[in-house]
Formats: C-alpha cells, sequence, structure tokens
C-alpha cells in the first residue's frame, strides 16, 4: 500500500532532505530535578549540515554543549529556551549570532510533542550586514560609498558626498528626477520619511527622504539594494518551493487520512456483522460476554479515537494552509474606512451573535491603512473568540473603541469573556495553542496565531490583557498613514 506507515515515513523524510531551510529534531535532557542541562540532536537535513558546516557525524547522537563547547556560558540561556518549549510546548522565534560561522539566523522552534523541539534555521546574514551598513554608514556621509545629499523643497542641492558624482543626474545645482519632488513633497507634507526604490546605471537603490521640517529641507540618504533585490528573488524563489512541499504534503496526507476513515468505517460494518453472526449462534456465557466487551466498549472506543485523530489532522492541515496563504497573500494597501469594516463583520456574524445573545458596541472609528480584506479576518477572528469564550452566566457583550497617536491607530477590543490567567497571554498567539482543549468551544489554535500574523504583515503589533473570569481586552495596533508591504 503507498500509503503505509513505511510509504508515509519515506515521504517525510524525501521531503525534510529536500527543504531549502535548515531543519532539526532534538530532545531536551533534564537532571535528576527536572531542570535543562542540555539536548540531543537526533536529526538534520542536508540544508542544517550545509548552514552549520558540520555533518551528519558530527551531529546525530551528540549534545549540543559537545559540538558548542560554550553553549552553556553564553548570557542567553538557550538550553533553558529550549527546554521551557519541550516542556511546555508552544511556538517561539528568535534572532542568533553564531560567532564561530559569522553568520546570523532567524531560529523558530516548536515542541511536536513533550520532551522534543525542532528548530528551524533561515540563513539572514545578508538582510543583517545590509541593515547594519545603512545605520553605520548614514553617520558620515562624506565618507558613505552609498549617496547622501541634502536637498531644498525645490530640489536644490545643498550637499552631496563623493558617492552622488556620476550617479546621481543634478544639473544647474538641482535634482531632475521627477519622483524625487513627488516624495519631497509627500515628506514635507507628512513629517515623516518617504521611500523610494530606484534604478540607476545597473544597481538598484533604496532613497530614504527624511524632512527636516524646522529647516525647510529634505536629507536623502541612499544604500545599493542591488544584492538585496537578487537576495529576495532567491528566497521568494524558496518561499515557493516550501509552499509547494505543503501543498503536496497536505494533498498525499489527505489521500491515506481518506483511506484510513473508509477502512475504519468498514471495520465498524464488520463489528455489527460480527455481532449479529454471534448471537445466531450458542456459545458459553464467558465467551458471550467476552465477546460483547470487545463488540461494545472496546473496539468502538478505539475507532472513536482513529476517526477523532483523523478530523483533527484534517483541521490542522487545514490551518497550515491557511497560514501558508496569508504568508503569501499580495496586499492591496489603501485607506480603510474601520466603521464600515467593523459594521460589514458584525452583520456577517449577526447569526453567531444572536446565538450567543450577544451585543456588539462599536464606538466612532478612526480610519487606518492597509489591506481591507486581510483586516477583515483579524478583527473577526477577534470577535468571534470573545463569542466563543463567552462566560456562561451573562450575555456576552463586546466593545470596539480606538485611540490615535501621530503614526499609529489603536484599536482596543473589549469583551467580558471568561478570561484567561496571565501565563497564557504569550501563548495564545502560537499556531495550533489551546488555553483549554477541554473546553467545549476550543478551537484549533488558529484564529489568534493568523490575528499575529496579519497585524505582522501590516507592520503593526497585537498584545491582549486579561483575567480569569473577568473578560479580555485585545490591542490591534496599526498605522495611519500609507507604507509599503
Amino acid at each position: 500500500n503507498e500509503y503505509s506507515g513505511f510509504g508515509m515515513e519515506n515521504f517525510y523524510k524525501s521531503a525534510l532532505e529536500k527543504l531549502p531551510i535548515g531543519y532539526a529534531y532534538h530532545k531536551i535532557i533534564l537532571d535528576d530535578s527536572g531542570k535543562p542541562v542540555d539536548f540531543e540532536f537526533i536529526e538534520a537535513n542536508p540544508s542544517f549540515r550545509d548552514m552549520t558546516g558540520l555533518t551528519q557525524g558530527d551531529i546525530i547522537g551528540k549534545r549540543g554543549a559537545e559540538i558548542v563547547p560554550d553553549i552553556k556560558d553564553g548570557a542567553f540561556d538557550l538550553i533553558g529556551y529550549y527546554g521551557e518549549i519541550a516542556l511546555n510546548g508552544g511556538e517561539r522565534n528568535f534572532e542568533q549570532y553564531a560567532e564561530p560561522l559569522k553568520r546570523w539566523y532567524n531560529i523558530s522552534v516548536f515542541s511536536p510533542e513533550k520532551y522534543y523541539f525542532i528548530t528551524i534555521f533561515t540563513d539572514i546574514t545578508e538582510r543583517k550586514l545590509s541593515e547594519q551598513e545603512k545605520l553605520a554608514l548614514a553617520k558620515f556621509p562624506s565618507e558613505n560609498p552609498n549617496p547622501v545629499l541634502r536637498l531644498t523643497t525645490d530640489g536644490t542641492v545643498l550637499f552631496s558626498n563623493p558617492a552622488c558624482e556620476n550617479l546621481i543626474d543634478i544639473r544647474d545645482g538641482k535634482v531632475i528626477y521627477s519622483e524625487w519632488f513627488n516624495k519631497i513633497k509627500e515628506c514635507m507634507n507628512t513629517g515623516r520619511p518617504a521611500i523610494l526604490e530606484q534604478k540607476l546605471e545597473n544597481n538598484f537603490y533604496s532613497f530614504t527622504f527624511a524632512p527636516i521640517t524646522e529647516n525647510d529641507y529634505v536629507n536623502v540618504y541612499g544604500v545599493d539594494i542591488t544584492v538585496l533585490k537578487q537576495t529576495m528573488e532567491k528566497l521568494t524563489e524558496k518561499n515557493k518551493e516550501l509552499e509547494n512541499y505543503i501543498y503536496i504534503a497536505s494533498h498525499d496526507l489527505r489521500s491515506p487520512l481518506v483511506n484510513i476513515q473508509g477502512f475504519s468505517q468498514r471495520l465498524q460494518s464488520h463489528i455489527e456483522s460480527i455481532k449479529d453472526i454471534f448471537l445466531k449462534r450458542s456459545y458459553p456465557r464467558e465467551i458471550k460476554e467476552e465477546m460483547a466487551k470487545l463488540t461494545d466498549e472496546d473496539i468502538p472506543k478505539s475507532l472513536e479515537y482513529i476517526f477523532s485523530g483523523i478530523s483533527r489532522m484534517e483541521r490542522l492541515i487545514n490551518g497550515l494552509l491557511q497560514v501558508s496563504r496569508t504568508e503569501k497573500f499580495k496586499m492591496v494597501i489603501h485607506k480603510v474606512g474601520m466603521n464600515e469594516l467593523i459594521r460589514n463583520i458584525v452583520h456577517a456574524l449577526a447569526f453567531q451573535v444572536e446565538q450567543a445573545d450577544g451585543k456588539v458596541k462599536i464606538d466612532d472609528l478612526p480610519d487606518c491603512y492597509g489591506d481591507a480584506e486581510l483586516l477583515t479576518q483579524l478583527f473577526a477572528n477577534i470577535i468571534l473568540n470573545a463569542l466563543k469564550y463567552r462566560h456562561q452566566e451573562r450575555a456576552v457583550l463586546v466593545t470596539i473603541s480606538a485611540k490615535t497617536d501621530s503614526n499609529d491607530v489603536e484599536y482596543i477590543i473589549r469583551d467580558n469573556g471568561i478570561g484567561m490567567h496571565k501565563k497564557y497571554l504569550d501563548k495564545i498567539w502560537d499556531i495550533f495553542y489551546r488555553v483549554d482543549s477541554k473546553y467545549p468551544e476550543s478551537g484549533d489554535g488558529i484564529g489568534l496565531s493568523m490575528v499575529k500574523r496579519i497585524a505582522g504583515k501590516h507592520q503593526g503589533k497585537v498584545w491582549v490583557e486579561s483575567e480569569e473570569g473577568m473578560g479580555s481586552v485585545f490591542h490591534v495596533l496599526l498605522k495611519n498613514h500609507e507604507f509599503s508591504e
């Protein structure tokens, strides 16, 4: 059978071997008191070995302290960090510089089961170096190998460093690019920096127009992003490749799930047939009782576990696909009328609100900038969360208000539901995490994870305040001005 356990195991191994990102599977090691003291490498794919410069023999079966002798001496308690995830579950992400390799990595960590954890490594060295270079070089305009200028509002050049020569087209003491005049006008009107990407000669540059409104001039900082552009193109291709893996995996996983479900249903039918045959014949009472226990209790209970697992697996696959689609979603950013957007959400959820005997109160909300489709999903998930985790002894009340500052709008969604303990406030954003999986309305741990991802795509953030039995307050911070994805 092509969907046998052996076949699926080979499929997973083949997929992991071909992943363009580093993957490693570990087991946490505890001392006698249950404190994490080290971890063991169980599996690592070729990309992980290429990134670290280690061989299979250097890694598999070895402890972290054997591979990195000073791992316990650093300021960051990496073993404790991994141990927390391996013991308590969840998903974390952080950036780390590997001194021996002189490389920067983005590391995602999650636990598939207690005492084990998986790390996903992405090399972000090029991005880090580009960021550091821009910050460092901008402090020394005359020595900066990238263009630095100071312009008046009509484009007159007050200062230009040597890097501008033979690159920036300056005539009669003024720049002549129409795009530059548009950006000068934009940043002076808004009082905020404006960004322009432009191809000059054979390279791509990112120009930041920083307004000095009190002196009526603009500082322009240019950075050669040609390598970054090329890297981003390669990363885009790798992401498409990874998305294909997710799609193929989900498609191939569904087929064996259908088979398992079908044969389980057939087995359920066969059990009923066995019961009928057995009842028609004469057997000793002890045998009948033993057979009845098997056919009426043990086997049905096992089948119930199988069907429950199939349903859970199918929801997880759908969740992964939903996350993947959101990550690659190309946003259409424009001004969004939030009063209308929230009213449309509440109208669409009218049945759920009525079923919960609820009410949604909406204050007059300021507009923000973003993708209306994704923002609809974000706020709908938060409102649905309030309806789902309602307090059984009071009618649901959700209030939505907002406050603004010079750059952002903070939307505040307050409910009077069951609330949660403060220890869960960071974990609820992890994919597939559920505060209480036994709660009747417990979901699949996708909704709030999507909320955080959508807020991040909008260069915003989300956080929550909550108290058990007293409800929750979700805060969503979004831009009140135009931005680029």
